[in-house]
């Protein structure tokens, strides 16, 4: 995460009044992704990892509730693999949310 990112989630749990926490690939699995990456090129299940180290620090903390943060280029990302994989299972799942998330937005509560 760079520093502007990394500056703005800190002053935005400041201000909300939650307690932010910053782990690090390379400080819990002793690699930083793109040496996790290198070491199966194409089969890097950093998300994996980053899941697990989220639930483990989670139950460390004895925190009851975890927001993470996504952001587009994750998004397109998922988007483009599932595309060249022919994933349609996953495609069509993306666009049963994509569509239910449009219909709620426009609803009064």
């Amino acid at each position: 995460m760079d520093e502007v990112n990394l500056r703005n989630a800190r002053e935005i749990t400041r201000v909300a009044g939650i307690e932010h926490h910053v782990f690090s690939f390379k400080d819990e699995l002793g690699h930083t992704v793109d040496e996790l990456a290198s070491l199966r090129p194409g089969l890097c299940n950093c998300g994996v990892f980053r899941r697990q180290t989220l639930n483990k620090k989670a139950r460390q903390l004895g925190a009851s509730k975890l927001a993470t943060g996504h952001n587009l280029d994750d998004e397109v990302e998922s988007a483009m693999m599932n595309f060249m994989t022919d994933n349609l299972v996953r495609i069509a799942r993306g666009m049963a949310l994509s569509a239910a998330r449009s219909s709620s937005e426009g609803s009064s509560p």
